[in-house]
């Protein structure tokens, strides 16, 4: 089933013909299952919501503000926020502008728990070959040397998403996890949860300009 390399595309213009043999469109048993999915009360408000916000939003609204706009849509009152800890201010925003837009809001960051890496994972044979990281500030906000700095717990998703649920938050609203780790968080938070922030930490966090350029640096 290979969609991305179909030369067809008949999906795009509301066409059932399948494009291809391999054509996901050949297994009508599949299809008409995943539209009863849609007729769940609970999934039809939710899509019916997230179709309507796109309408309002398009070319309009930032993706934060589109995000706020659906949770007000759906009539949500708390909203949970899942953020890296090396991106605290950002978390720090994305936090006070939904408590201005009238939402609770329970946060966690991925540090949450205080766990080491050995308590998470063991001894760590790469620990000793990393590099002491570079933005360990004190309060303060001044940089001090990493053998005055206590050692830095390690992420801990599943951590975060449970003090969401602990919460009942309604909607979780991930800024800046790592890889696998925002998996982890996926997996285990109870309430739908949307990507504010994908980090890539050598663009600036716009992952996307990998993929503009990916020809021109002979990727492809």
């Amino acid at each position: 089933m290979h969609c991305a390399e179909c030369l067809v595309q008949n999906c795009q213009v509301q066409c059932k013909q399948p494009g291809g043999a391999d054509c996901p469109m050949k297994d009508q048993a599949l299809f008409d299952a995943i539209l009863a999915e849609y007729q769940k009360p609970d999934i039809h408000t939710f899509y019916e919501a997230s179709v309507e916000s796109m309408r309002q939003s398009f070319a309009r609204l930032t993706r934060l503000m589109e995000t706020i706009n659906f949770c007000r849509l759906m009539k949500y009152h708390t909203i949970g926020i899942a953020y890296c800890s090396g991106m605290l201010r950002e978390g720090r925003i994305v936090n006070a502008l939904f408590k201005k837009e009238g939402f609770e809001t329970v946060s966690a960051g991925c540090k949450v728990g205080g766990f080491s890496s050995e308590e998470l994972i063991g001894p760590c044979p790469m620990r000793e070959s990393l590099p002491e990281r570079r933005d360990l500030r004190s309060p303060d906000g001044r940089l001090h040397p990493p053998e005055k700095v206590k050692p830095r717990a390690i992420c801990d998703p599943i951590g975060q998403a449970m003090v969401l649920n602990e919460a009942n938050t309604e909607f979780n609203v991930v800024v800046g996890l790592c890889v696998g780790h925002d998996s982890l968080f996926l997996q285990y938070a109870n309430a739908p949860c949307t990507v504010l922030v994908a980090k890539d930490r050598m663009l600036n966090h716009n992952p996307v300009a990998d993929l503009y350029t990916a020809e021109a640096r002979g990727l492809l």
